[in-house]
């Protein structure tokens, strides 16, 4: 007679659900991964270090059909920026915050970043959203803001809900 097991596995046993630790990637050289991927159809991003002690902040391109030689381009990144894509007037851009700025990149000829010209109250290291033609992220201090993404020159609006979280400022 065989039996047989039934275990539960929730979806926080499934899913990295908090990134605390970097993961390690080598390209011929030492360079850390310190954030989650982003994809489109052919190629994976992310932000990280390169170089010998891994203190070039970086943002990586790797094509998904060759896994080799990724492109790179020196970038305003640390631990967190979590990159996103989107796709405007037919060009698709790496967006991602950090510090106080957010930024962009041109994913097919990976050139300089151009960061936003306005900084927000307070650090910025986590997931950009795009959506609707907007670009949305949330602040340390808890503000939610959307900027314009083709231009980057002006928040379009910032959220914080002062009366509920004791009068924090944003």
């Amino acid at each position: 007679t065989a039996t047989t097991g039934i275990s539960t596995l929730s979806l926080h046993d499934a899913l990295p659900i908090c990134f605390t630790q970097s993961a390690t990637y080598h390209d011929g050289a030492n360079a850390t991964a310190t954030a989650p991927l982003a994809a489109d159809t052919t190629n994976l991003y992310w932000t990280g270090n390169q170089g010998l002690t891994a203190s070039t902040p970086m943002i990586f391109k790797l094509s998904q059909s060759t896994f080799t030689a990724p492109g790179s381009v020196a970038a305003t990144v640390s631990q967190g920026a979590v990159p996103s894509l989107t796709t405007l007037s037919g060009n698709t851009y790496i967006f991602y915050a950090n510090a106080t700025k957010l930024y962009k990149v041109a994913a097919a000829s990976m050139g300089s970043p151009t960061a936003s010209t306005f900084s927000t109250a307070s650090g910025v290291y986590g997931r950009v959203t795009i959506q609707n033609n907007v670009v949305y992220w949330v602040d340390y201090a808890g503000t939610l803001w959307a900027a314009d993404p083709t231009s980057l020159t002006t928040a379009l609006w910032s959220c914080h809900d002062n009366t509920n979280h004791n009068g924090c400022a944003a």
